[in-house]
């Protein structure tokens, strides 16, 4: 096939029909148990987040409503792209089908890379700022409004005993009216690293000679391959439980609809494709390749760190066998 300018938009256009099939059949990673989507946040970087912290109260005279912008979370949104070059020699010969699998891979990379980045912004919750108070995401030192301390930071290798501590820790976590949040550990997260440590803690009914383990399934088990160290983290995935209620007759509830999630998702851009295909391009392009390129736009940060009680462990000599 002579790569002319209509030959190539009709070899561009099939690669974008094949893509866009492939994106209807990618199936939600696992970490969307963390992630809410930000709808409307849009073009306003803000969020807004005292309607997501305390509760209603009893209403004796006049309803006051506390300022929702009193606690402001910043969502930065970051461009995430990749080209799949294309020969001109395959164009010529006709050979397209050698790109049917790195177009559907393409596919999957953009449409799953906001959740496959939960990780790695995970992680950087050690080491970047929480806007409200100032202080990084994970802190031994975060502050409420109004003064109330609290921390959602462990310095403790994964054991059946530190495991305890983190939970207890979350379960009595204080809000800014210095009330019990009333959170409930329903997530381990770690790394391979740890997996052992989990597995021993949760999914092993018996323990020490046929002794019942009262830590059996108290949490779900999440490992994330990207989390590479001795770093874990307790979540409350749904802290006012809605997960647990039946929806309405004939209606399935949505992912991220009705409770928060630690992570706040604000797609900017949703996945889009571009092709370079003209000869006369510019220099920066080899004239023998073309390319064919997906991007997404979004924003993905830690919006409730008080869902999260995190835990740096670091020491490499350390063991990540369970104890008491």
């Amino acid at each position: 096939m002579e790569p002319t300018q209509g030959n190539l938009a009709g070899v561009f256009t099939a690669f974008d029909a094949r893509f866009k099939r492939a994106l209807l059949n990618i199936p939600v990673p696992a970490t969307g148990r963390l992630v809410a989507r930000g709808d409307g946040v849009g073009d306003n970087q803000d969020y807004p987040m005292m309607g997501l912290l305390g509760d209603l109260v009893a209403h004796e005279d006049e309803l006051v409503m506390a300022d929702i912008w009193a606690m402001i979370q910043r969502a930065t949104p970051a461009e995430y792209s990749l080209g799949l070059p294309v020969r001109r020699m395959d164009i010529i010969n006709d050979r397209f089908g050698l790109y049917n699998g790195p177009i559907s891979q393409l596919a999957v990379l953009a449409a799953t890379h906001a959740m496959r980045n939960v990780a790695p912004v995970l992680m950087a919750g050690f080491t970047t700022v929480w806007a409200p108070d100032g202080v990084n995401v994970f802190s031994d030192n975060h502050f409420w409004p109004g003064g109330q301390v609290w921390d959602n930071r462990e310095h403790l290798p994964l054991t059946a005993g530190n495991f305890d501590t983190a939970c207890l820790n979350l379960e009595t976590r204080v809000g800014p009216n210095g009330q019990v949040m009333g959170l409930s550990p329903k997530l381990l997260v770690c790394g391979p690293l740890n997996r052992a440590a989990a597995e021993t803690i949760l999914l092993i009914e018996r323990i020490g000679g046929g002794n019942n383990n009262r830590q059996f399934k108290r949490t779900d088990l999440l490992i994330l391959p990207q989390i590479t160290n001795l770093n874990w983290f307790v979540v409350d995935d749904d802290p006012y439980n809605v997960g647990n209620l039946p929806g309405r007759e004939g209606e399935e509830q949505t992912e991220g609809d009705l409770a928060i999630k630690p992570f706040l998702l604000d797609i900017r851009e949703d996945v889009r494709t571009a092709s370079q295909t003209s000869n006369e391009s510019d220099e920066v392009f080899e004239r023998s390749t073309y390319r064919y390129k997906a991007s997404v736009t979004y924003a993905l940060l830690i919006i409730a760190p008080w869902l999260v009680q995190a835990s740096d462990w670091e020491d490499e000599n350390s063991t990540t066998t369970t104890g008491s």
